[in-house]
């Protein structure tokens, strides 16, 4: 939906799989919050960057889609 804006901490080990997701600041309903945790999840494993040592073990996310 736009105007949506979520703030999202995503905690990953190496090889980019997710070990927790959780929507901090969101501005929409619980139902929309599950889906970006459930998306997230989904995704796993993270690429990973190119460089090793600039892998993050904790993420935050600023989820905004433009349509």
């Amino acid at each position: 939906t736009p105007g949506t804006q979520c703030e999202i901490r995503v905690t990953q080990i190496p090889g980019g799989v997710v070990t927790s997701v959780k929507v901090e600041r969101c501005n929409r309903d619980e139902t929309v919050r599950q889906s970006i945790e459930n998306a997230v999840m989904g995704a796993s494993p993270l690429p990973q960057p190119s460089d090793p040592a600039l892998f993050d073990r904790n993420l935050a996310i600023t989820f905004r889609p433009e349509n």
